[in-house]
C-alpha cells in the first residue's frame, strides 16, 4: 500500500556529526532524560523554541534542565525562545505553540525541523505534526526520542501514571470522518494502564478492537508488564462467557517508529484493523515512538480518527537515559 508518507528510525549517536535545522522545538521536564539533546553538540539549529511547562513541581533535575537546555540552544541555534505553557490545558497551550511557529514560518522558509518528543505530552507533537502537514510548514520533520528507565524505589514498578480518568479528545486535524450507519472499532496501542483502557472500553463499547503491544520493550520487565496489561483488556472482551467484541493483537519494539508504522500498514492491509465497514478511532496509551506512528498513518488515512486520552494531570517519576537514542525522520517519499 503506498502512502503519502513514511518514516525512517535511526539510532543516534552523539560522536557523529549531525545535520542542520531550520527549526528545533525542545520540552523541558523534571526527567533526567529531558536534556539527553544536550549530548548532541554537532546539531545546529537557525531558531530554538524551548517549551517549559511552568506549573510541573520542580522535582528531580527541572531547574538543572531548564539551564542545560537554555545554554544548549543559546550554543547551537542562531536565535532561541522559551515558551511558557501548561500541561494539561491542552487546546490554550497548543495554540500559543502553533502561533510562535506561525511567526517563525511566515518570516522563515523551513524544510526541515526537529522536535525532540522524549518528554513531550503526545498530544502535543502529534498536533503539531499534523499542523505543519496540513499547513506545509516544512518538508522533512524529524523527531528524537531519549529512550529512559523509571527510578523507582525498591523496584516497584508503577502502573498509573495520569491522574484522572481519561476524556478522549481528537487531535485536531486528525478527526476522521464518521458514518454513523457504521459500527465503531478502536485501535489501540497499549501501555500498562490496563484499568483505564478497559473504562474507555465499556464507555464507548467498539464492535472491534486492535491492539499494538510494545513487545519487546526497553527492558525484558516492562515487556512483561505490557503483556499483562494486553492480556487483562482480551479478557475484558468476555464478559460472563459472552463475546461483547472481536480483538486482535499486533506487536511492535517499544523504540521502533518505523517497524510499527508498517506493522500497522500490514495489518490494514490484512484487515486486523481498518476495515471499512467501521468507524476506527486509534487511541495511543503505549509508548511515544507506536504514537508517532499512529498520528503518521492517520495523515495519510482520512476516514481515522486519531484521539487523545486527555487527564486532568500526570504522576510524576523520573526517568534517567539508558543511552540509547532515536530519531526517526518523517517524510514524503
Amino acid at each position: 500500500m503506498k502512502t503519502i508518507l513514511d518514516i525512517k528510525t535511526i539510532k543516534m549517536d552523539p560522536k557523529k556529526n549531525q545535520n542542520h535545522y531550520d527549526l528545533a522545538i525542545f520540552t523541558s521536564s523534571f526527567e533526567s532524560r529531558a536534556s539527553r539533546i544536550t549530548q548532541y553538540k554537532d546539531l545546529n539549529f537557525k531558531k530554538c523554541i524551548i517549551i517549559e511547562f511552568k506549573e510541573e513541581k520542580s522535582r528531580f533535575k527541572r531547574k538543572k534542565n531548564d539551564k542545560l537546555l537554555e545554554n544548549y540552544a543559546k550554543e547551537n541555534s542562531e536565535e532561541y525562545e522559551i515558551l511558557d505553557c501548561s500541561v494539561t490545558s491542552w487546546m490554550f497551550s497548543l495554540k500559543k505553540m502553533l502561533n510562535k511557529i506561525n511567526d517563525i514560518c511566515n518570516l522563515n522558509k523551513l524544510s526541515n525541523i526537529f522536535f525532540d518528543i522524549t518528554t513531550c505530552p503526545k498530544f502535543y507533537f502529534c498536533s503539531l505534526l499534523s499542523q505543519f502537514f496540513l499547513w506545509g510548514f516544512g518538508k522533512n520533520y524529524y523527531f528524537f526520542y531519549a529512550q529512559g528507565e523509571y527510578r523507582w524505589k525498591n523496584k516497584e514498578y508503577k502502573k498509573v501514571f495520569t491522574k484522572s480518568e481519561w476524556n478522549l479528545f481528537p487531535i485536531p486535524g486528525l478527526e476522521g470522518i464518521y458514518d454513523p450507519s457504521k459500527e465503531l472499532g478502536f485501535l489501540i496501542s497499549t501501555g500498562w494502564e490496563s484499568p483505564k483502557v478497559k473504562r474507555v472500553l465499556s464507555k464507548y463499547f467498539p464492535n472491534q478492537i486492535s491492539l499494538i503491544e510494545a513487545d519487546p520493550g526497553f527492558n525484558s520487565r516492562y515487556t512483561e508488564l505490557g503483556r499483562q496489561a494486553v492480556e487483562e483488556i482480551l479478557k475484558y472482551s468476555s464478559i460472563a462467557g459472552k463475546k461483547y467484541y472481536d480483538s486482535k493483537r499486533m506487536k511492535a519494539h517499544a523504540g521502533d517508529a518505523e517497524k510499527t508504522f508498517k506493522i500497522l500498514l500490514d495489518g490494514l492491509n490484512e484487515n486486523i484493523w481498518g476495515n471499512t465497514d467501521k468507524n476506527w478511532t486509534l487511541l495511543p496509551c503505549g509508548p511515544k515512538p507506536h504514537a508517532l506512528a499512529m498520528a503518521v498513518i492517520s495523515l495519510c488515512i482520512p476516514n481515522l480518527c486519531f484521539v487523545y486520552p486527555t487527564t486532568t494531570g500526570f504522576i510524576v517519576y523520573d526517568a534517567i537515559p539508558t543511552g540509547i537514542d532515536w530519531i526517526y525522520k518523517v517524510f514524503e517519499p
